[in-house]
């Protein structure tokens, strides 16, 4: 099970502070799941610039051809990891329990 962080609320008065509370990561908050879906989108986007600025530059069919086989793959694949992202950010919604 994933770690909830627990967040301290702390109140100062004067050359005092107290502990008036906490409360759990907020939704803005990035689990593992996430950063490793972020991480491979962020891979496949680098990928995909590479193919077009390669597909900007060659006037031979065949090879443009391939370039944009090899494109069409990156997407799909992109699609793959942003369902894997939407529901990493579903799981950990309901961790927190901020959906059901």
């Amino acid at each position: 099970m994933e770690r909830r962080i627990i967040i301290p609320i702390i109140e100062v008065t004067g050359n005092q502070q107290r502990v008036a509370g906490n409360f759990c990561s907020t939704s803005d908050a990035v689990s593992a799941a996430e950063l490793e879906a972020l991480a491979q989108l962020r891979r496949l986007h680098q990928q995909a610039q590479q193919i077009k600025r390669d597909l900007s530059q060659t006037d031979n069919i065949e090879t443009r051809q391939l370039l944009q086989f090899q494109l069409q793959q990156l997407r799909q694949e992109a699609d793959l990891w942003q369902q894997k992202r939407r529901q990493a950010s579903h799981d950990k919604l309901v961790a927190l329990g901020h959906t059901a």
